[in-house]
């Protein structure tokens, strides 16, 4: 009999990416990753800053992000949010990302927004589908 040897990865590709972008970005304070779970509905938080959010379903903006490939921007009082898809090599949007971003004097939505494109770029850089983030 040939010996076999099955590999199960400790953390998936989306884990990894969050946790890379977090380290590489001092001025990220958040970031999430929606996508579509095997056997569930609707996006759900594949990857997420914060540990115990990982399956809690996403909401209607990010469906809207996912669906219409559109942005949404959100001012807090310290920081800043932009909501994004994620997309394959083939330009479709394969997930959606929410950032939090530090907030300055002077940053307007377009400055935001342009600070989160740079950062989803390079994400996207490090993933070929859909399917590749969950494994």
């Amino acid at each position: 009999t040939d010996a076999r040897l099955t590999y199960t990865p400790l953390e998936t590709l989306a884990k990894v990416l969050v946790r890379d972008t977090l380290k590489a970005h001092p001025r990220l304070l958040g970031l999430k990753l929606f996508g579509r779970l095997p056997g569930k509905e609707g996006l759900h938080i594949v990857a997420s800053d914060v540990a115990g959010e990982v399956g809690q379903p996403g909401h209607q903006a990010e469906t809207d992000v996912f669906a219409k490939d559109v942005f949404f921007f959100g001012r807090e009082r310290t920081f800043v949010t932009v909501t994004m898809g994620l997309r394959d090599r083939n330009g479709d949007t394969m997930g959606v990302l929410r950032f939090m971003l530090t907030d300055f004097t002077g940053q307007t939505e377009m400055t935001a927004i342009s600070r989160a494109i740079t950062i989803r770029e390079k994400m996207e850089e490090r993933v070929r589908s859909a399917k590749s983030l969950l494994e």
